[in-house]
């Protein structure tokens, strides 16, 4: 009977870690990597809807995160994600992929 157990046991976290395998290499939807320096025109200007979106269009990611003074971001690396900086005017001082 422990035999049967321990079997079971092993079938089961071969399942789990084969299922935490194949999500881990899942390409994602839409999008490519970033390439922020596409992006750095954007530097200095104001940032607006029409130049998030170019910046994004131009950097090839397929998303962005703008990052305003004293916000809390998460650490995450996301190499789909163009992170774009402002200062408390709202110009972009920064712009990275990640």
């Amino acid at each position: 009977m422990q035999a049967m157990n321990r079997m079971a046991t092993t079938m089961l976290f071969a399942t789990a870690f084969a299922l935490i395998a194949g999500c881990a290499g899942a390409a994602p939807a839409a999008g490519g990597a970033c390439n922020a320096d596409r992006a750095r025109f954007a530097a200095g200007q104001l940032l607006t809807a029409d130049l998030e979106r170019e910046a994004r269009l131009r950097s090839g990611a397929a998303t962005v995160r703008v990052i305003r003074p004293g916000q809390m971001v998460t650490l995450e690396y996301n190499e789909q994600r163009l992170n774009i900086e402002v200062d408390a005017a709202g110009r972009v001082t920064r712009v990275r992929c990640g």
